[in-house]
């Protein structure tokens, strides 16, 4: 094996292991050890891990219960389980199993209705040994839903131990499943574009983004208590931002909880791909309750919302060695086709703790699978000057270029890509006031006639200019999207050629007369 290839394994397995353990415990997460608690003379805990069959996803949840002073499992358990979601019992049973484990099995079906059966799935082997495997087969509509599982758990007995005698032993617990959620957004300057977060506690109520505060909100449940907050290790968070969306293409970030300003350390940025940057935010147990007790009146919530800490541009990559990290931005920052642009850019030796370094390296741009610039050249080392290399962008570029560094310190395998979103120049055939016009019909301040007969005024006299021509057509009413895309034109949520294709639509079907 080569040494890049050796170095870029290791640091892998590294960052594996710190993912694992972020879900060492806790409330919450996909691997949870409760605190102890006292069976008759013995300290117990329990202990539940859950995993998701991506191909089907299924999911399974499996508890056992050990003693802390020898980490033995405690066999032969009864245990009386209630599975909540969203706030409701989902199914509850009693579930005796011989060698102390017990596995909930959740398939997800079209079906409303739960059904439970508990199954032994012990194989060959175990069979000849005696062993059991007690799996609960659990089907139903509601497991096609990731997020947040609470179970109640008595345990009625165990290894002589009896809840007839003794008041049961009780945890709670929570268990998590990722769930993905996606936002489009069809940008003013960068076009369609699809934001992505990942939560890793509860469902995610709703998605949103305001385009003039670069503002990305979302919301989840949350049971805002000290004894929920003790039991919760971390609550993560994972928005993916394209790399082509330059309006989030910044070098900080802010986040916020119900209006309360996060501390720094709760967010790191992870550029590793070369198609999207992704933001993790990180509630650990401290942080949640330093914004418990910032908050008067509990809400049932978590409102989270990730907007930039800075408005400078900045791009990043990492190698595919991992040796290298690379930052970079661009004068101007909104690139079009012809625009001579002064590209600034660092690059960081990964091992040497981020020390900006002097390496050679290829230089190139494509566009539409073309090389349209290369050069080589070697970085400077300086922590207070950026390398520079000035660019003409074609004229018939559109869409996106890539900037691919290749060859770094004279290695193959140090090679990264940028890709950066080319902005169409915008066209003067809107002036900025008529948006007055559509805010106005928005608002409701003028009716749908109205607002027809003033933009119908304004293609006659030339001030909005548009070569659309009448087809013989006649619409009787207005359709409703064209007032709902003129009122996100009119925030700026839309670019002038959508608004403008209503306009000509509204022409075509001789509701505006010309």
């Amino acid at each position: 094996m080569k040494p890049g290839r050796a170095l870029a394994g290791v640091l892998f397995l590294v960052v594996i292991l710190s993912m694992s353990a972020h879900n060492a415990s806790g409330h919450g997460v996909g691997f949870e050890t409760l605190p102890p608690k006292m069976m008759g003379d013995r300290k117990v805990t329990m202990e539940i891990i859950s995993n998701v069959d991506n191909a089907t996803n299924r999911r399974q949840v499996t508890f056992s219960m050990f003693d802390t002073n020898t980490g033995i499992t405690i066999r032969d358990v009864v245990y009386h389980v209630k599975t909540i979601k969203n706030n409701s019992v989902v199914f509850e049973g009693n579930y005796p199993t011989g060698n102390g484990a017990l596995i909930f099995d959740l398939i997800p079906t079209e079906q409303d209705a739960v059904t439970a059966e508990e199954k032994n799935k012990a194989g060959f082997f175990d069979a000849l040994i005696g062993a059991q495997k007690n799996t609960v087969e659990v089907q139903g509509k509601i497991f096609n839903l990731g997020g947040l599982y609470k179970f109640s758990i008595d345990i009625l007995s165990a290894e002589g131990y009896s809840a007839k005698t003794h008041p049961p032993v009780h945890f709670d617990a929570g268990i998590s499943f990722p769930e993905a959620v996606t936002y489009q957004i069809n940008d003013k300057y960068f076009g369609k574009q699809q934001l992505k977060v990942v939560t890793y506690y509860d469902l995610l109520d709703r998605v949103t983004y305001d385009s003039k505060t670069k503002t990305i909100a979302f919301s989840m449940p949350f049971e805002w208590s000290v004894s929920n907050i003790d039991q919760t290790s971390v609550i993560h968070e994972e928005v993916f931002i394209p790399k082509t969306f330059g309006s989030l293409q910044v070098s900080e970030y802010s986040a916020s909880v119900n209006g309360i300003l996060l501390s720094n350390q709760t967010i790191t940025v992870d550029d590793f791909s070369k198609d999207v940057r992704t933001v993790h935010i990180l509630l650990y147990n401290a942080e949640l309750l330093r914004l418990y007790d910032m908050q008067g009146e509990k809400p049932d919530t978590i409102d989270f919302a990730l907007f930039p800490k800075s408005d400078d541009f900045l791009l990043s990559a990492t190698t595919e060695n991992v040796q290298y990290k690379i930052t970079l931005t661009a004068n101007p920052e909104q690139i079009s086709p012809g625009d001579d642009v002064q590209v600034y850019f660092k690059i960081y030796d990964v091992f040497l703790q981020g020390k900006t370094v002097s390496v050679p390296y290829d230089f190139s741009i494509t566009s539409d699978g073309k090389t349209v610039f290369k050069t080589r050249g070697t970085s400077t080392d300086s922590r207070d000057k950026w390398s520079q290399i000035p660019v003409s962008i074609p004229d018939d570029a559109s869409g996106n270029i890539t900037i691919r560094f290749e060859n770094l310190g004279e290695n193959k395998l140090a090679r990264a890509e940028i890709p950066i979103a080319i902005i169409a120049k915008q066209s003067q055939t809107v002036p900025h006031w008529v948006k007055n016009t559509a805010k106005w019909w928005c608002d409701d301040s003028i009716s749908g006639n109205e607002f027809l007969r003033g933009i119908e005024y304004l293609v006659r006299q030339n001030v909005i200019k548009v070569s659309e021509k009448p087809s013989g057509e006649t619409l009787g009413d207005i359709p409703k999207w064209i007032k709902t895309n003129s009122c996100m034109w009119s925030d700026d949520f839309l670019p002038d050629d959508e608004f403008m294709s209503g306009i000509a639509y509204l022409i075509k079907n001789s509701l505006i007369k010309i």
